[in-house]
């Protein structure tokens, strides 16, 4: 009872829908525009079935156009469409929907009495040879064996632009009219492949950025309206269908990109227009950054054709003006660039207001782009040929310029070189007698060169000596083994012979230990090392003088008497750390000038500073005293006496010196390891730091290390 009651309300719709709807009539005109005969219903679910469309009462409004645009969205539309015909009428007719760009497409009719619903299923994704109609666009074959009356819904789902070009024909006639069709655009699609191959071909030979974004230009105009015809799935993809979608954004970008690019280089912007140059590269390159969105997300079809739509109304009229604007300036090849520009700018234009819905479906608003692109393909040819006729003329002028300029130059080379001929030969006489001249000097200057490699040879051998009689005065490592137990002498002179030397003496149980740094190094520097040696032997050993402070007093006055320094202007000196260690008392007694001492102990490190005076040099003051300090050693403790010459080395990623800071850091981080260890570590790190070697050493370089143990360890 259900099922009949169902059954009913349905019957009761459709009688009042056909009652109400308009029903095209068949006569004897070969073909009929459904138009407003048509009845459309969105479906905002998405998910109705044709049982369910097929009872609604009001939700098909009648269309109010021959051709309706449903816009490009994402919608679900059903059509409605009642077809009637006498009996006297043929009964070969077709429902044609005469646009190729649907993704999915259902076609519903009742054939016969059963009112069971027939279903035919489309898609332009589909391949071509599974239609059971050979059309660009999607038909069906309309049977009225059975009754002369027949309803059909039409279910149409793409995110691409939805035009509704219906129509009911005559088989025979759609055969005929596609025979026109397909021979206009083979017509079409062969002029721009002529034009392709042609201009391939010159791209190859002359070489011209101008000719392969032309080439190019043709090759995305064949894509774009060979896809939106139908006619790329037709003949050429066949099986591959799908691939026409992305085909449509691909074509697009580049509809895009290379006229753009075509533009640059034809009209040169760089060189006449550079502010339009920018802006360009700007639209040009927003075109293909879209693309790869296209190929990541499906259904993004009508965000990316609104941004090309955009890019392509802001840079149709700019390329237009370009044109225009060097035409004016007297570029004669612009005005072919002009009139193809316009064309293809009209035909576009009734091509995009079309798709906007501002102006109606017919032969002018679907063909007037391609009509455009056609002119636009042959008067881009005729600016190529123009342009390049110019640049030849312009060539052959220059050629000939260059010629004459050519004849000139080599009429006054002629002259240049009788009149070079005469003062060479002049010259010629004056170069032998300055040979001779040049023989007798490089004589002379050999016997000078033998005199100076003798006087050479000499001086380093006195050098070598005098380094022998400075390691002679050094104390020898066993020396200073028979005091310390671990100790090392990291020692680098600059030259052959050193400013910095160390001494180490044992007097009335206390040994004696300094470092000192000597003005000048080399050979001055080696001077100075072997006076001041001299006098601490004499002020230790000879007088018995123990006490660090007073050592370095009793030096100080000493230096200065034997340069003389207060009657001369010698100022020459010497920097120091000495200390006096007595091992059983477990005490370390400090005196230093202008140099610190550093020590370690419990893994901290501790800094005694020198006085802020040399030994030796300019004194104002009367009597120059300087500071001792006492040490208790009740932990084990690493000493460090060391010149400037480390903190002061150049080197690094930025060529600075080392800094006195880093060496503290540095000593810190040795301090645990091994006395010969630290030595090892402390030299690898100097050689690193003169990036392998390779920065030159700025100064003698001297570090002495040792350890003390307490009793109480």
């Amino acid at each position: 009872m259900r099922f009949f009651s169902l059954f009913l309300f349905g019957l009761l719709n459709l009688v009042a829908f056909e009652t109400t709807a308009n029903t095209l009539l068949l006569g004897n005109e070969q073909r009929y525009v459904v138009g407003k005969n048509m009845g459309i219903f969105i479906d905002e679910s998405r998910t109705m079935r044709i049982e369910e469309v097929a009872i609604l009462q009001n939700g098909f409004v009648p269309a109010t156009d021959d051709v309706p645009n449903l816009g490009g969205n994402t919608d679900v539309y059903w059509i409605k469409v009642v077809i009637e015909k006498s009996e006297n009428i043929h009964n070969d007719w077709i429902l044609l929907l005469d646009h190729s760009q649907y993704n999915s497409l259902i076609f519903y009719n009742q054939s016969d009495s059963s009112n069971t619903w027939k279903e035919q299923k489309m898609s332009n994704l589909r391949p071509f040879r599974e239609r059971e109609m050979p059309y660009p666009g999607f038909a069906m074959r309309l049977d009225f064996s059975q009754k002369n009356k027949q309803i059909v819904f039409i279910r149409l789902e793409t995110e691409r632009l939805k035009l509704v070009p219906l129509y009911v024909i005559r088989q025979g006639e759609q055969e005929k009219r596609n025979a026109v069709e397909s021979t206009c655009y083979g017509i079409y699609f062969g002029v721009l492949l002529g034009l392709f191959l042609y201009n391939a071909f010159l791209t190859a030979t002359l070489r011209d950025k101008s000719y392969l974004y032309y080439t190019l230009s043709i090759l995305a105009t064949f894509l774009l309206f060979s896809n939106i015809s139908g006619k790329l799935s037709e003949y050429i993809l066949g099986d591959w269908a799908f691939i026409q979608n992305k085909l449509i954004e691909v074509s697009s970008a580049f509809i895009v990109f290379v006229p753009l690019s075509f533009a640059q280089v034809f009209l040169d912007f760089r060189q006449n227009i550079r502010w339009l140059d920018i802006i360009c590269d700007i639209l040009k390159w927003t075109a293909i950054a879209v693309l790869p969105f296209v190929f990541i997300f499906d259904n993004i079809y009508i965000e990316t054709q609104l941004i090309y739509y955009t890019l392509l109304s802001i840079d149709t009229p700019i390329l237009l003006f370009s044109g225009i604007y060097l035409w004016y300036k007297g570029e004669e090849y612009a005005k072919y660039y002009v009139f193809a520009w316009f064309g293809y700018i009209v035909g576009g234009t009734l091509n995009l207001q079309r798709d906007l819905g501002s102006l109606p479906y017919n032969f002018w608003t679907t063909h007037g782009a391609e009509i455009g692109s056609a002119l636009e393909t042959v008067l881009l040819s005729l600016a190529l040929s123009s342009r390049y006729q110019r640049f030849r003329q312009e060539k052959e002028k220059a050629t000939q310029n260059a010629l004459a300029i050519q004849e000139e130059a080599n009429r006054s080379l002629e002259q240049k070189v009788n009149e070079r001929t005469l003062a060479l030969s002049e010259a010629n006489q004056d170069l032998l007698q300055l040979n001779e001249e040049l023989a007798s000097t490089l004589e002379i200057v050999n016997v000078q060169k033998d005199e100076i490699a003798h006087q050479q040879e000499q001086i380093v051998s006195s050098i070598n000596y005098a380094q022998r009689i400075q390691k002679a005065i050094l104390p020898t490592l066993d020396e200073i083994a028979s005091h310390f137990k671990h100790f090392f002498v990291l020692f680098k002179p600059r030259d052959v012979v050193s400013g910095d030397f160390y001494y180490c003496q044992q007097i009335q149980g206390n040994i004696i230990l300094a470092v000192i740094d000597c003005t000048g190094h080399g050979v001055p520097g080696a001077f100075m090392s072997l006076v001041a040696n001299d006098l601490l032997n004499e002020i230790i050993l000879g007088r018995g003088v123990t006490a660090p402070h007073l050592i370095i007093a009793n030096l100080h006055k000493a230096v200065r008497k034997t340069l003389r320094q207060a009657d001369s202007k010698n100022h020459d000196g010497l920097d120091l750390v000495l200390l006096s260690v007595d091992k059983n008392k477990q005490s370390v007694a400090f005196a230093g000038a202008k140099n610190p001492l550093y020590y370690v102990q419990d893994t901290v490190l501790h800094i005694i500073k020198g006085d802020k005076m040399p030994v030796g040099g300019e004194q104002r003051e009367k009597e120059r005293f300087f500071t001792q300090h006492d040490l208790q050693i009740q932990a084990p403790t690493t000493f460090y006496l060391a010149t400037d010459g480390y903190p002061d080395q150049f080197g690094g990623p930025k060529g600075r010196k080392f800094l006195s800071k880093n060496f503290r850091e540095l000593l810190l981080e040795v301090s645990l390891e091994p006395l010969e260890e630290q030595k090892k570590m402390l030299d690898e790190r100097l050689v690193a730091w003169q990036k392998g070697g390779t920065m030159p050493q700025t100064d003698d370089i001297l570090v002495v290390g040792f350890k003390l143990e307490s009793n109480n360890a």
